[in-house]
């Protein structure tokens, strides 16, 4: 990071993407856990919330050490960029944490995500979602297997396919067998068997043969 860009950061204070730290402790990696869970950023290590530079020592192992204690205490494994930098004569550490493509990432069983300028344990809901979003998947995706034929309510499941067809069917206010299909993704037998069943119900009515066969919504009072 440039000295100018570092000055900057510094001067704008603790954000989302940005920490400050005077040593490293628990914190550290509980910040890197919310940047990794969130939108990433940059711990600074030596820098008071205050944003006064204080430095820190570093030897020749620290850059590794850092990164190594970050890594071993996160699960799925946090992988950082660690660089020293001179602000004012002092030596700054500064942690860079990438968004991970895994989530939620925890430390000591915790999953945290950053909100502003500070950490917050994620509850199970949160981390049930972020992990859905993930792996590109919704509630609505995941099969129930404890659940069997016998819990699944026919009544329901027919209301909600009389529902799904009739605002489907009021879209175009009528439609023949072969459009059916195409928007519903069924075979031509199941269609036949569903508009039957619409019209069976009072919802539409029936018009033309053959290839000419259109159905139409009634309209009511």
């Amino acid at each position: 990071m440039e000295i100018d860009d570092l000055k900057q950061r510094i001067t704008q204070g603790e954000n989302t993407t940005t920490e400050f730290k005077e040593s490293f402790d628990q914190e550290v990696i509980e910040t890197a856990v919310a940047f990794a869970n969130t939108d990433g950023g940059t711990i600074f290590i030596g820098v008071s919330d205050k944003a006064e530079s204080r430095g820190i020592t570093i030897g020749k192992e620290t850059l590794r050490d850092v990164s190594n204690r970050i890594a071993q205490a996160t699960e799925p494994r946090v992988i950082v960029e660690v660089e020293s930098v001179d602000v004012a004569e002092k030596s700054v550490l500064l942690i860079h944490i990438a968004e991970t493509s895994i989530k939620p990432v925890s430390v000591k069983g915790r999953c945290y995500k950053r909100v502003g300028n500070s950490n917050r344990v994620m509850s199970p809901q949160e981390i049930a979602q972020m992990h859905l979003n993930a792996i590109g998947q919704s509630w609505d995706q995941l099969f129930v297997t404890r659940a069997g034929m016998d819990d699944i309510d026919k009544k329901k499941v027919e209301w909600y396919l009389t529902r799904r067809e009739t605002i489907r069917m009021q879209r175009h206010g009528q439609i023949a067998t072969k459009k059916y299909v195409e928007i519903n993704h069924v075979s031509r037998q199941t269609a036949y068997a569903e508009l039957t069943d619409l019209i069976n119900k009072g919802l539409f009515t029936v018009v033309g043969k053959g290839r000419g066969t259109k159905y139409i919504r009634k309209v009511t009072d």
